[in-house]
């Protein structure tokens, strides 16, 4: 009778958490989906990596269109191919509009989600990794930064895809398979955004501490590193051709020109001063003390979370040397949710005390989400609606002036147009373009609404506006 009992309770708890991985990860998929084109708005950067895949898959050249048949190299453009190789796929099939990039991102989003899921139920368990699935949810900047067209999210799946493989070769799996996907995965992560290059040094150090290749043959070592190196060299040729190396690295070393002191001391505060910030930093802080006492207690440390580590804790780093804008560490802060609820689901003794700090936290982030986050504050916006509709309406033997405003040429139906794209205080493309409309030569001219301060539009008047967008037609 009690193996009985005992039997039907065990299945009611592996139904209920089964119950709650589904709703958790169809809240996930709401989420990810809900007002997709309007939540986050599309802006700048998005706008320059969808070009990419815009002319690929309409011009079918790799490149961003300064004005009709001319096009400079993509170097600058810091989301390559694991991302824009999909979307030109998909506007290929569905046409070149928001709608089929931001559903691109979706399947990365929603992909990453599982993927992190497996990875720590592997790692800690069930329930832990049902909740770090409810903290990975419940957290706002990932769909700020997940549904928009940018290389985080992406780069952060194809991480974590690395780390899986990681495990099992630590496991002591030494088929080739393993290897193959394993370097393959680490390459595809480092070539979807240049900040994962730090991958390489996060796992190096890892190494130092655990000492992880010196039992594995030499010929898996070289399959795991070519099938990195071949991602990798893709890149070069795709990504930077034209350019000359040296530029390429001086640009990448201090994009934004904020290489100061002050830069530094203005970010390291922001860990002090502003909640997100503090709350990464926390996250961190706690991640760091359990890793620590795992240490010291010569407990086993996985590879692959110590390579995560390495990773985030670079990525704080090399934040401080940026603009500031919070996304820089988001990769990093994303990490430390992936441990952070296992471990106090796992090595606290105080059981009550883990669950009610854990269920606080949880509940804060669910309040910001659903209140205070970009894209809460985004739902009800109207941009990609207003201007799909204004833009549609210009007939296409028309030729369109684009004024620092990459995001519209999205919702253009032809590619008559040129523009003027001052990307960073350094890289400023098409100021050449600008003479033209003094001259009265492009038919229309679209720009943001400050853009009357910045241009002479003597020879023009304002046809019409849509949210933060106004249209010039020639007089």
């Amino acid at each position: 009778m009690t193996r009985r009992i005992a039997f039907l309770f065990s299945k009611m708890i592996k139904k209920l958490y089964g119950t709650l991985v589904v709703a958790v990860f169809l809240a996930g998929l709401f989420l990810s989906l809900y007002h997709l084109t309007e939540s986050p708005p599309t802006w700048m950067d998005e706008g320059i990596i969808t070009q990419t895949s815009r002319n690929l898959a309409q011009q079918g050249i790799y490149a961003i269109q300064t004005g009709p048949q001319k096009f400079v190299s993509p170097g600058f453009v810091t989301t390559s191919y694991p991302v824009t190789f999909p979307v030109a796929l998909f506007f290929k099939l569905f046409g070149p509009n928001l709608y089929s990039a931001r559903l691109v991102m979706v399947i990365y989003l929603i992909s990453f989600i599982l993927l992190a899921f497996v990875y720590t139920r592997r790692r800690f368990g069930d329930w832990p990794a049902l909740a770090t699935l409810a903290f990975l949810v419940s957290f706002g900047p990932l769909y700020g930064h997940g549904k928009a067209v940018l290389g985080e999210v992406p780069g952060l799946f194809w991480f974590v895809a690395f780390l899986v493989f990681l495990d099992k070769i630590s496991a002591g799996d030494r088929r080739s398979l393993v290897f193959i996907l394993a370097g393959l995965f680490g390459g595809l992560a480092i070539v979807t955004k240049p900040i994962f290059l730090l991958l390489v040094p996060a796992f190096l150090i890892a190494n130092l501490f655990l000492r992880l290749w010196v039992n594995v043959p030499q010929r898996h070592l070289q399959l795991a590193c070519l099938f990195t190196l071949l991602p990798a060299l893709l890149w070069l040729k795709v990504q930077f051709s034209g350019d000359s190396f040296i530029a390429t690295i001086n640009q990448y070393i201090n994009t934004h020109g904020t290489l100061n002191v002050d830069t530094f001391i203005s970010n390291l505060t922001r860990f002090f001063t502003e909640p997100q910030a503090v709350y990464a930093l926390i996250a961190l802080l706690i991640w760091t003390f359990f890793l620590y006492r795992l240490y010291k207690e010569k407990a086993i440390i996985k590879p692959s979370e110590l390579t995560a580590f390495f990773f985030s804790l670079l990525i704080y780093l090399a934040y401080l040397r940026t603009a500031g804008f919070y996304r820089y560490f988001f990769p990093g802060e994303v990490l430390t949710l992936l441990f952070v609820p296992g471990y106090f689901l796992t090595a606290i003794p105080r059981r009550l005390l883990a669950y009610t700090i854990l269920a606080f936290l949880l509940a804060g982030q669910t309040y910001y989400l659903l209140t205070n986050s970009w894209v809460l504050k985004s739902f009800n916006g109207k941009r990609y609606f207003e201007l799909n509709q204004t833009v549609s309406l210009i007939p296409k033997n028309k030729n369109i002036f684009v004024f620092q405003a990459p995001e519209v040429i999205n919702f253009l139906q032809g590619n008559n147009y040129t523009q003027y794209l001052p990307v960073t205080p350094t890289i400023i493309l098409g100021r050449e373009n600008i003479s033209f409309v003094q001259e009265g030569v492009p038919d229309v001219v679209i720009g943001p609404e400050t853009m009357a301060n910045k241009l002479s539009l003597d020879k023009y008047y304002l046809n019409a506006s849509s949210d933060r967008y106004e249209i010039y037609y020639r007089r």
